[in-house]
């Protein structure tokens, strides 16, 4: 079998398996969220949080917009085919999925070659239920690791073959990555600050320069970005100080949760060895480059709260280092026999794939279907004859009818402790889910809101509350 054959027959299972998890995971905060402010973007025509649509308000600058326009405006004009709804939003985060996954492939080819460890390579990334998961969705994490990728193989093709333009690449890829997710500036930063380190250390002053000049003229290029999009220098300031309410989730401190993620992530740990083991012997600057930047993604994992999210890009170049080995391990025992390659292939998936095979079929055999509560909201809702909503809970967003006026929280729920007490309209209702009755429990009153009905399963409760009824005072008799 040809290694384009493999090639193809690797993008269709990957094609299969996010395609599976785009239809059958359900629409959660974040990915109705980012959702929400798409969808403006195309009616509004800019990015915008809609916190009130019965005025017409949608904040351009609200906290609550992180996915960037790198990302934005390609789903907006690919939305513009399909139509506008979650489904469509879900499968154009599919293809730049596989995009992604080929741009990995390109950085796989930089290091290994053409050669069928970039396959093994792609696999064990591929594999992981948080890529499938999360590339699947409305998240701009997976899209942005393509830039990364593109942006290193260019700066791996930089210092092979001096050319500057390589540089002008590499940075303008990696400015793209800033501005499909912002925080990823914090590791791109903090690892050509380590790279510049270890330059200074072996006394090579000219790459010194170079990659300080690099790292300022990013974080430049950057800033000039934000002041032209806010209009002047104090704007892109203020834009910076809305966004600092996310410190809580970055520099959280939660060694606990990032140690028990990695400890469940043999891949990580084990091609991190690799990693550390080819620059011991070899130290070629391209190994040492990567070493760089895993050992900035590892310093933000473990200061940061230990989401998966922020987690599973630290399989990006494990992957890449470990391929060799499980190369050499299949062609020295996988490979000969049938019941063998079985072994090994169940070895494969045990190690690397981990709960893909397992959470994809329990996501299709869910009983309650996908979002099947949110659905009975809206079901509720109508029944009810509600036509104005107030939520913290964004992930029903999607599922409400086109004509019904919602209205949401101007604060994230890390800066929660912000929020105004609630107060509705006499024609509007609360509809609180996890988020109301978790992180934004104290901004409103049960003791002013009517219970008009509740939703509870296993999982989820809803509750819908209208406001209180207001009761004439006692007659007083003469």
């Amino acid at each position: 079998m040809s290694i384009r054959i493999k090639y193809g027959i690797l993008f269709a299972l990957s094609a299969v398996l996010l395609s599976i998890s785009a239809i059958y995971s359900p629409v959660w905060y974040d990915d109705a969220g980012h959702y929400i402010v798409v969808r403006e973007a195309a009616s509004q025509g800019h990015p915008c949080y809609p916190v009130n649509m019965a005025l017409g308000a949608c904040d351009p600058d609200s906290p609550y917009i992180t996915m960037g326009p790198a990302l934005t405006w390609p789903l907006v004009i690919g939305l513009r085919f399909l139509g506008f709804s979650m489904e469509n939003a879900r499968a154009w985060m599919v293809f730049f999925s596989l995009l992604s996954l080929a741009a990995f492939g390109l950085l796989a080819m930089a290091l290994l070659g053409k050669h069928e460890k970039v396959l093994w390579a792609m696999g064990i990334l591929m594999g992981g239920i948080q890529w499938v998961t999360y590339g699947s969705e409305v998240l701009a994490e997976v899209p942005m690791l393509a830039w990364v990728c593109l942006g290193l193989w260019a700066q791996l093709r930089f210092l092979e073959k001096d050319g500057w333009y390589w540089a002008v690449i590499s940075m303008a890829a990696w400015l793209l990555a800033v501005l499909t997710k912002e925080y990823v500036l914090v590791v791109i930063g903090m690892a050509m600050i380590f790279w510049c380190l270890q330059n200074a250390y072996a006394g090579r002053w000219a790459q010194f320069l170079r990659v300080a000049f690099q790292g300022l003229a990013l974080l430049l290029a950057w800033f000039m970005f934000h002041t032209l999009e806010a209009g002047n220098f104090g704007g892109a300031l203020d834009w910076l100080q809305v966004r600092s309410s996310y410190g809580s989730e970055f520099l959280a401190l939660e060694f606990w949760e990032s140690l028990r993620f990695l400890a469940f992530k043999p891949h990580i740990l084990l091609g991190t060895l690799a990693l550390v083991v080819k620059v011991i012997v070899k130290r070629t600057p391209r190994d040492i480059l990567l070493l760089c930047f895993q050992s900035a993604w590892i310093v933000f994992f473990l200061l940061s709260a230990g989401y998966d999210r922020f987690g599973f890009q630290l399989s990006l170049i494990p992957a890449i280092y470990l391929a060799e080995f499980v190369l050499l391990a299949w062609n020295r025992w996988g490979s000969r026999k049938l019941l063998r390659s079985i072994g090994f292939a169940l070895g494969f998936i045990l190690l690397f794939w981990q709960g893909t095979l397992i959470a994809l079929p329990r996501r299709i055999l869910d009983t309650e279907g996908r979002n099947f509560w949110e659905r009975e909201v809206a079901s509720q809702l109508a029944g009810l004859g509600i036509r104005k909503v107030f939520t913290y809970d964004q992930q029903i967003i999607p599922f409400l009818p086109a004509d019904l006026l919602f209205r949401l929280c101007r604060v994230v729920p890390s800066n929660a402790e912000a929020c105004s007490q609630l107060w509705l309209a006499p024609d509007e209702v609360l509809v609180a889910g996890i988020y109301a009755q978790t992180e934004f429990k104290h901004c409103f009153d049960k003791q002013n809101l009517h219970l008009l009905a509740e939703i509870k399963s296993r999982h989820v409760i809803y509750s819908i509350y209208g406001p209180a009824p207001i009761t004439a005072p006692a007659s007083v008799p003469l």
